[in-house]
C-alpha cells in the first residue's frame, strides 16, 4: 500500500478497508510506502509511528511494530500486534505520523487514513485499552526504580537502626 502525506482524492488513497480477525497476533503485515506529494519520502533520520483509534474508542500510538525497510524509498512494514485488534469494529483512522528521530525540533507530518475492519474471531474474549509501548516501557521502568528505591531506603533504614543501637551501647559502656 502507498500512503500519501498530501491528504486528498486520488492521491494514493486506500479506499478499501484491510480486514483483520480479533486476537490475531503478529501475523498480519502491512508493507507501505510512504509519499509526499507524489514522490518518495526518504524516511533517513526520521522516525515513524502508527497512530490508530480503535472501535472502543482507546488510542494506539505503536512505533514498536514498525520497521523502516529501506529509508531512502520511504518503506515500512508494520506487524499488527495483538493489541490493536483485540476490538471487533472499524479502526479509523489508521494513519503514519514521520517526525524527526531525535526529537528535536516540532516538525511532523502524517499520511492520509486507511482503516482496518476487525471482524470476531470465535474465542477472543480480550480487554481493549490504550496502547504505547513506549509510554509502557517508561512505565515499567519506572516501576522498577521506584522497587530499587524503596530497598535502598529499607537498607539505609536498617543501617540506621543498627548505628543508633550501636551509638547507644557505645554511650551505655562509657558510664
Amino acid at each position: 500500500m502507498t500512503l500519501d502525506a498530501d491528504k486528498g482524492d486520488g492521491r494514493f488513497a486506500v479506499t478499501e478497508s484491510i480486514r483483520v480477525r480479533q486476537g490475531d497476533s503478529l501475523s498480519y503485515e502491512l508493507e507501505i510506502g510512504i509519499r509526499q506529494g507524489g514522490e518518495v519520502l526518504d524516511l533517513s533520520g526520521y522516525a515513524v509511528r502508527l497512530y490508530a483509534s480503535k472501535p472502543d474508542g482507546s488510542a494506539v500510538i505503536d512505533g514498536e511494530n514498525l520497521e523502516v525497510l529501506d529509508a531512502a524509498a520511504g518503506r515500512v512494514l508494520y506487524t499488527v500486534p495483538r493489541q490493536l485488534v483485540d476490538t471487533v469494529g472499524r479502526i479509523a483512522p489508521c494513519y503514519l505520523r514521520v517526525t524527526e528521530a531525535d526529537n528535536q525540533s516540532e516538525w511532523s507530518l502524517t499520511t492520509d487514513s486507511f482503516e482496518l475492519d476487525v471482524v470476531r474471531g470465535v474465542a477472543a474474549n480480550i480487554a481493549s485499552g490504550e496502547y504505547i509501548p513506549e509510554i509502557d516501557g517508561l512505565l515499567a521502568d519506572m516501576d522498577r526504580q521506584l522497587a530499587d528505591f524503596s530497598a535502598a531506603e529499607d537498607a539505609r533504614a536498617s543501617a540506621e537502626a543498627l548505628r543508633d543501637a550501636d551509638e547507644q551501647a557505645r554511650a551505655e559502656a562509657e558510664r
